[in-house]
């Protein structure tokens, strides 16, 4: 079984979110996503683009995406 990549530092969860969703394995990609804090996750979906929001959510089953819009909530709701 393959490891998640690790961050390059930080404060960059995005890079290792691009690298899932390049991979299209959905678990994966889903795994890694739910491991990040909401603040994480907000920063790294702030830094896709639409082409990437797009495979994102295609990739998601309606219960991770309904999940990650819950999650990025309550990340706004505390800054």
């Amino acid at each position: 079984m393959n490891a998640s990549p690790q961050f390059a530092s930080p404060t960059d969860p995005w890079i290792p979110l691009r690298i899932e969703l390049a991979t299209g394995d959905a678990a994966r990609t889903s795994e890694f996503l739910f491991s990040l804090s909401p603040g994480d996750a907000a920063r790294a979906l702030s830094h896709l683009n639409a082409d990437e929001h797009q495979t994102l959510m295609a990739l998601l089953s309606p219960e991770d995406g309904a999940g990650l819009l819950e999650q990025l909530s309550r990340a706004q709701a505390v800054e």
